[in-house]
């Protein structure tokens, strides 16, 4: 192995060049220096992933990247190249990857370089940033929505291998910026715009929307449909404003408080469903579907000036000339795309409805469940029905689940369509292995399932939890998707904690949390592995996240509790779950992405975009 590289090795101009590059105020021509610097200098590249490896632990953006998962910049679409300038190429290289319970860091962790990925990362670099600055258009493309592109273009409700990226910028957007991921689309219809895609992340800036409809889930929860032509300015998770176009607004609960403005109107909405109409930035409409707002037309240092509580079935426009706010018979009346040219604010713009999910599950096809049966599971759960409240484990009589807390009233968890679908309720429900899982933190194990989760809210899908606590808030590991949380996280990201011996408590144990790559609405792959002094966390097929960990080899009786966080009915996982399954021994990599690959390669047809 070679000797690092000593900094008097490299010349002070190229560390000036790193430094600027950090701070993101590289010129065109600085950009092709340092490019060709790192192309023809080993000890240049040397020194730049040293800066850039120092950097990361003292900005606490600590992890490694999968090769594949670096997103790329398309220079041959009009409009995108430009916006590959903008990101800062240092959250590129590095994705947000924490795994910390607040106060007690994991310094290991933050300690792992992944220097064979990040060799890579600095030669693409090197070649990014040469080529984004020769072929740099003379401006931007107006109206273009800014993005990094790094996904498949075909829509699937299966996840691509590469997880989602939050590194979505539109117009406007700083790219200085350290805003926080806002919302994330999770349905389009009729998009034609490259970029517009399930699964991308928003941050504040200004969204354009050409034609059709984009359905976006912001982190608060509150739940957006944009029809095109239409331009949201993107503020934060809690307030968007809609400067032209239609928008209809699911609000649920801890949503509440949501604004959205106009530009002369404000709604903060109080718990509801309701539409918003603006005519070219100047006239708006607002409906209310369900629930009640507080809507206020805005002085023109933006307080309000007049305010009205609006409850479900009102119908009111802003009166500019009189500074009013007027009732008018609205054509908005339910989840339908209406519009009336002789009465709303213009015929074209169009409310639209909320786009729903599909509920069809995956096709899982005999290739995919001889693989996993070869690998000799003790609990394979495959959901195809349930007999009196019991679901049947595919390789042994023993470990069935047993569905609780669900009646054919409340449905709060039903096998359908070939999987388990989740709902929230005022009831705790869940599912539970019916015998004793014995030795299976004596050595290395596995879990493995895919998910399709209704939204981002705080929820527990799974975990292993003692038999001999009555109250399941003990347990050995649980996975969870995590967005408003105490842990330092990005929001809409997946958690696998391990605490070993099983406790409650919240000092205790390792966790392992993504990046914000959880997409509502869209079936991902995870797998979580226990080895020899190590935890590992797969999605779709690729290794997320590792850390190692001490001697937890405890000997714990447990049993497997899907649904919630213990049986009382807290953290509420909502939407699918399928295939099921727990190995008494630890995966290898290529296992796993073989399970991914092969289920994938059976869903690419089954929920292929519709042309309209």
């Amino acid at each position: 192995m070679s000797e690092p590289t000593h900094e008097s090795e490299v010349p002070r101009a190229f560390r000036l060049l790193v430094q600027k590059l950090v701070d993101d105020t590289l010129t065109p021509e600085e950009s092709r220096q340092l490019a060709e610097e790192m192309q023809e200098s080993e000890p240049a590249r040397e020194y730049y992933l040293r800066y850039i490896q120092i950097h990361s632990e003292l900005t606490q953006r600590w992890g490694g990247v999968n090769l594949p998962q670096l997103p790329s910049c398309d220079l041959g679409s009009q409009g995108i190249a430009s916006a590959c300038e903008r990101p800062n190429p240092l959250k590129r290289i590095f994705s947000a990857s924490r795994s910390t319970v607040a106060g007690n860091p994991a310094k290991s962790q933050r300690r792992r370089a992944y220097w064979g990925v990040a060799w890579a990362a600095a030669l693409c670099l090197a070649v990014g940033v040469f080529w984004m600055v020769a072929n740099r258009p003379a401006e931007d493309v107006p109206g273009a929505i800014m993005i990094a592109s790094n996904e498949p273009p075909a829509e699937t409700t299966v996840a691509p291998s590469t997880p989602p990226s939050d590194e979505v910028y539109v117009e406007q957007a700083a790219a200085t910026s350290l805003a926080k991921v806002a919302a994330v689309i999770v349905n389009v219809r009729n998009v034609r715009q490259p970029g517009l895609t399930v699964g991308r992340r928003l941050r504040p800036g200004m969204l354009s929307i050409d034609q059709g409809t984009v359905q976006l889930e912001f982190m608060s929860g509150a739940v957006l449909a944009v029809s095109g032509p239409a331009q949201l300015q993107i503020e934060s998770k809690d307030f968007a404003m809609l400067v032209s176009g239609a928008i209809r607004a699911n609000v649920p609960e801890r949503a509440r408080g949501f604004v959205l403005n106009a530009p002369d109107t404000a709604v903060v909405d109080l718990g509801t469903e309701f539409t918003m109409r603006v005519d070219n930035g100047e006239t708006s409409e607002v409906d209310v579907v369900e629930g009640e707002v507080e809507l206020s037309l805005l002085a023109d240092d933006g307080t309000t000036l007049v305010s009205q509580r609006l409850k479900q079935g009102s119908h009111v426009r802003v009166d500019r000339d009189t500074n009013s706010l007027l009732p008018f018979d609205s054509p908005v009346a339910s989840n339908t795309p209406t519009a009336d040219a002789s009465d709303s604010v213009n015929a074209s713009t169009i409310v639209p409805p909320m786009l729903l999910a599909d509920d069809r599950g995956l096709n899982v096809s005999r290739r995919y469940v001889d693989m996993v049966k070869r690998q000799q599971p003790i609990i394979y759960w495959r959901f195809e029905q349930a007999d009196n409240n019991i679901v049947k484990n595919e390789l042994h009589d023993q470990w069935a689940a047993e569905i609780v807390g669900s009646t054919a009233e409340n449905q709060l968890i039903s096998i359908r369509n070939g999987y388990a679908r989740f709902r929230r309720g005022g009831t705790s429900r869940y599912l539970v292995s019916r015998d004793p899982i014995e030795g299976i933190n004596r050595g290395s194990y596995t879990i493995e399932c895919w998910i399709k989760p209704d939204d981002l809210q705080h929820a527990t899908c799974f975990g292993l939890t003692p038999i001999s606590d009555p109250g399941g808030h003990q347990y050995l590991n649980v996975f969870e998707i995590l967005t408003d949380t105490f842990l330092i996280h990005e929001p809409g990201a997946f958690r696998f904690l391990h605490r070993s011996p099983p406790a409650e408590n919240y000092g205790k144990g390792t966790n392992l949390i993504s990046p914000g790559i959880c997409v509502p609405e869209v079936w991902q792959h995870l797998v979580m592995t226990k080895g020899d002094r190590q935890l590992e966390m797969y999605c779709n097929g690729q290794l997320i996240k590792q850390v190692a960990i001490e001697d937890a080899n405890h000997p714990t009786v447990l049993q497997l509790l899907v649904g919630q966080l213990g049986f009382d009915g807290w953290r509420q996982y909502a939407g699918g779950m399928d295939e099921l399954a727990i190995y008494a021994q630890q995966l290898s990599a290529e296992e796993i992405q073989m399970h991914y690959q092969t289920m994938y390669s059976e869903n690419t047809d089954l929920f292929a975009p519709v042309s309209f």
